[in-house]
């Protein structure tokens, strides 16, 4: 894998010909003896644009004279180079990495063939068009800071026709003694570090499992006392127990923090930190084997020192001036005061570099190196809920680290579990930890057939598919239910992984798989969910299938949808949110061919129908109201006339219309609350042995009580027709 690193050097080689000879067009001398020729017809000459000769007949005749390559004869490449003081540039050992592309500037086609070499073996330069490339072999490369010089020598006479320098730095060896640090910055929001200037967070970023939209504990408000306590134990705040700022000294013994976890592991570590409690409370007496608490400055001295000259297998920090920052002037990327203090804790982070770097034994070690956060801010304050206070940074660099996006949910309880894996303490499933290794081999592909961790594990029996959509559609695999109430449930509780073609996408979604019990044409409808759930419903013929349908709004803000199905197909139905919207949902499903439910023939009077909807879906909405599951009820007009349906008797709020044909023609009346109590009646003009279907349908969205649920429409229906 290829990366570049931050190292940006502006450089400049310029190549000049040797110098022209006569061009033979205009006057004497002339090294043909001919005055004033043009060449065209007095050859041979040596000049530049007549003809080839080998005036020094070592076999190199050319068209340019100087690509003649004999430097006694033609002195060649003379190169000019300005490099500016170079940067450091970071990469890790394992990993390939361009350090730099050199920019070339020729102003003539030079004379001779050239190649770049290096002082390094392990460093090594080539050149590709107008760019000497210079990539690092990681698997050779050797720890520390090294001072590299690149040459450009002519390929035949050896000449070194150019060289410039470039300050390489790797942090340790991939196969020696394994150290690490874990920086812990207070309060800075994860779409506030790139506006900053952070050169040693960008360095990280480039060669890490980095994200800047991780997650914070999420079972306590987003304050510094779960936040912190979280990144030390690995697990929420359900577990430890801390909940606020106070009390920290009692979090639950059963989730002792990774320094602890260390120190029974038998190795040793370094804490310091610039908020008290976490060193005196949080941390465990004796969990640390040296440290303590002071300003952001004094505890970056403190560990600067320790990583340069101490023997720790772990080194802990905590700075605490981005937060204050936040709370005097305000969070986010807008706020100057606060991108500044960014700007200052990444300074401090190139100091701990720096250190790192320097060590004495840097070149037998590797180090992993973590960067995060308790929590992020809004305003001049946090605790909230809302991504601005939960979405935070994290990087894991180092050389077992596999770069870029981590997959699944990161969060800032991942910091113990991926310290102590990277240390070889292994993670017991008694530990019951909420954290997650991030950097580790994982199963990419959920769905390839491969075990591509090489765990043992293939795909979705792999725990890191757990979260995946491939493993975790459907959500709730139905069977073959009709009617009404397949399912409930609440989409706030799903993951916002799909979209479908009529909405979507912005909100979490549930799905659900359900199999066709007969060739029908199947009507789903979400119409009992909660009034105020503005839903979407699509179906898919698999988890990353094609769409077949997709519904938004078919009564009121609740969704529905008709599929032609044969027996036994499977379909995945999904619920999901218009915008952002999640809520508690109601499934429901009806087959066309139970239409009609009744045949009431050419009856007329009270009660020429009657029965129940409670068990039904909705298999037609109403264009005059909302409507839910409903009783479908054929009939055929005795004579021509207008007639009159009403629901007098029915037992609940009920929508009323008529639609023309059996069951599938259009609507042709409408009503809803036409009569008292919230009962309906319509008139239709018909023709004599005219068939029509009386939709007797619930009103969808009337609760039944403060806070409760929409009834439906749910109960014992009448049909009740006369002829005027």
């Amino acid at each position: 894998m290829l990366a570049r690193s931050a190292l940006l050097l502006l450089g400049a080689l310029l190549l000049l010909g040797c110098p022209d000879d006569d061009d033979d067009s205009a006057a004497p001398p002339d090294d043909d003896d001919v005055a004033d020729d043009d060449d065209s017809t007095n050859p041979p000459d040596d000049d530049d644009t007549a003809g080839p000769l080998d005036e020094d007949g070592d076999g190199y005749p050319a068209d340019v004279d100087c690509d003649d390559g004999d430097p006694d004869l033609h002195p060649g490449i003379v190169p000019s180079v300005s490099i500016p003081d170079p940067d450091l540039s970071l990469f890790w050992i394992g990993q390939p990495s361009i350090v730099e592309a050199v920019p070339m500037t020729v102003v003539q086609a030079g004379c001779f063939d050239v190649t770049a070499e290096s002082t390094h073996p392990w460093i090594v330069p080539s050149l590709t068009g107008s760019f000497v490339t210079v990539l690092v072999d990681g698997a050779q490369a050797v720890g520390g800071v090294h001072d590299v010089t690149i040459t450009l020598r002519h390929d035949d006479s050896g000449t070194s026709v150019a060289e410039f320098g470039i300050e390489v730095s790797a942090l340790g060896s991939a196969t020696g003694t394994r150290k690490a640090l874990a920086v812990g910055l207070d309060g800075v929001r994860g779409d506030s570090v790139e506006p900053s200037t952070t050169p040693a967070m960008d360095r990280l970023r480039l060669h890490a499992a980095a994200t800047l939209t991780a997650s914070t504990q999420l079972e306590a408000a987003t304050v510094s006392g779960p936040g912190w306590t979280s990144i030390l134990t690995g697990v929420d705040a359900d577990k430890h127990g801390i909940t606020g700022n106070s009390g920290l000294a009692d979090h639950d013994p059963a989730y002792p923090t990774w320094l602890q976890r260390l120190t029974d592991a038998g190795m040793t570590s370094t804490a310091w930190t610039s908020w008290d409690p976490i060193y005196d409370d949080i941390i465990e007496d004796g969990a640390s084997t040296a440290g303590g608490v002071g300003s952001d400055a004094s505890v970056t001295a403190e560990l600067v020192t320790a990583l340069g000259e101490g023997a720790f297998d772990a080194h802990f920090i905590h700075l605490d001036d981005v937060d204050g920052a936040g709370h005097s002037s305000g969070y986010g990327p807008a706020i100057p005061t606060y991108t500044a203090a960014i700007a200052a804790v990444d300074a401090q982070i190139g100091e701990m570099l720096e250190a790192i770097l320097g060590r004495a034994s840097i070149a037998d070690e590797q180090w992993l190196v973590i960067v995060t956060t308790d929590h992020g801010g809004v305003d001049f304050g946090h605790g909230c809920l809302t991504w601005e206070c939960r979405e935070i940074p994290f990087i894991a660099a180092g050389p077992s680290v596999i770069a870029g996006e981590p997959p699944g949910l990161v969060s800032h309880m991942d910091v113990g579990p991926t310290v102590l894996d990277f240390l070889g303490v292994a993670i017991e499933p008694a530990w019951d930890l909420d954290g997650a290794i991030v950097g580790a081999p994982y199963e990419e592909d959920c769905g390839d057939g491969l075990d591509d961790d090489a765990d043992g594990d293939i795909d979705c029996d792999d725990s890191d598919c757990a979260g995946g959509f491939v493993c975790s559609c459907p959500g709730e695999a139905l069977g073959s239910p009709i009617g009404f109430a397949l399912t409930t449930g609440d989409t706030s509780t799903g993951a916002a992984e799909l979209a479908g073609s009529c909405g979507g996408g912005g909100a979490p979604e549930l799905t659900f798989g359900w199999t066709a019990p007969s060739a029908d044409t199947w009507t789903f409808d979400l119409t009992a969910s909660h009034r105020d759930f503005d839903t979407v419903l699509y179906a898919l013929d698999g988890c990353e299938g094609t769409e077949l349908a997709c519904n938004d709004d078919a009564s009121g803000p609740q969704s529905a949808l008709t599929l032609e199905l044969a027996a036994d197909q499977e379909v995945v139905l999904v619920v999901d949110g218009v915008g952002s919207d999640s809520g508690p949902l109601q499934l429901n499903a009806e087959a066309l061919s139970s239409c009609p439910d009744e045949d009431a023939g050419s009856a007329l009077g009270d009660s020429v129908a009657t029965g129940s909807n409670l068990d039904q879906g909705g298999t037609f909405f109403a264009s005059c109201a909302r409507s839910g599951r409903d009783a479908l009820v054929a009939w055929t007009a005795p004579e021509d006339g207008t007639f009159t349906f009403s629901t007098a008797g029915t037992d609940y709020d009920t929508v009323l219309h008529v639609r023309d044909g059996l069951c599938d023609g259009p609507e042709l009346a409408c009503n809803d609350d036409g009569l008292a109590n919230y009962l309906s009646e319509v008139e239709v003009e018909l023709t004599s042995g005219q068939t029509v279907t009386v939709v007797i349908s619930g009103f969808n969205g009337r609760p039944e009580g403060p806070g409760s649920p929409p009834n439906n429409g749910g109960g014992n229906w009448v049909l009740n027709i006369s002829a005027d």
